[in-house]
Formats: structure tokens, C-alpha cells, sequence
């Protein structure tokens, strides 16, 4: 039995590796496309904020906020699937 499930083991550690490998080349080239994004987004914060335009401010940060967590969530997926595919692996040498 346990044979029968390292032998299914085996594509979904694969599918995790492909996963992994392309969640993070994403994340690398979306820094370089979000971080001037993100530069020009809190210049434009500290603009509205010194003008004191509240309805820019409040959608200028929560631009923010949903790159960062984009961002965030993306880098937390990516160690699950690393966390799950160490396990199974550990699962397979066993």
C-alpha cells in the first residue's frame, strides 16, 4: 500500500517543483514591473497627502496595500508548495 502511494507521490512532487519554479520566476519579474508602480503610487500618496486630497489618499494606499498583498500572498503560496513538497519527498525516502 504504502509503495502505491510513493508511486502517486511522484507527479504531484513534480507538479510542486513546476509550481514553485515558475511562482517564483513570476515573483522576481514582478518586482521588476511593480516597483516602479509602487514608487510612482506612494508619490502620488505623499502628493494627495500634502494636498490633502482624502479620496486620492485612501485610493492611493489601498492600491498600495493590494500590491504588497498580491505580492505577499504570492511568496506565502510559494513556501506552501515548498513545505508540501519537502514533506512528500521525506514521505518518498521513507
Amino acid at each position: 500500500m504504502k509503495l502505491i502511494l510513493k508511486i502517486f507521490a511522484l507527479p504531484v512532487i513534480l507538479v510542486l517543483k513546476l509550481f514553485t519554479l515558475i511562482v517564483n520566476v513570476l515573483v522576481n519579474l514582478s518586482a521588476y514591473v511593480l516597483s516602479p508602480l509602487v514608487l510612482l503610487i506612494s508619490g502620488i500618496l505623499i502628493y494627495s497627502l500634502v494636498k490633502q486630497n482624502w479620496f486620492d489618499v485612501a485610493l492611493a494606499a489601498s492600491m498600495d496595500a493590494a500590491i504588497f498583498l498580491a505580492v505577499f500572498a504570492a511568496g506565502w503560496i510559494t513556501c506552501m508548495a515548498e513545505d508540501v513538497c519537502s514533506g512528500l519527498t521525506a514521505f518518498l525516502r521513507s
